[in-house]
């Protein structure tokens, strides 16, 4: 298993969640569930960054 890898995607899950997420969007998360536009705006940063962190660039 490639830890370094396992670390990376740790590290983009941690940036997404703590660093580029208000605590108003999390509020707005919480309050409309799945109808809040800032849940899809946080997975779509979650992916990208782990996209661009895993370094694997043939995997689209």
């Amino acid at each position: 298993m490639d830890f370094s890898l396992l670390i990376r995607l740790i590290i983009a899950h941690l940036l997404s969640d703590f660093v580029f997420q208000s605590d108003s969007g999390v509020n707005q998360k919480f309050k409309g569930g799945f109808h809040s536009k800032y849940l899809y705006m946080n997975g779509a940063i979650a992916g990208i960054l782990a996209y661009i962190f895993s370094g694997l660039w043939d995997y689209v």
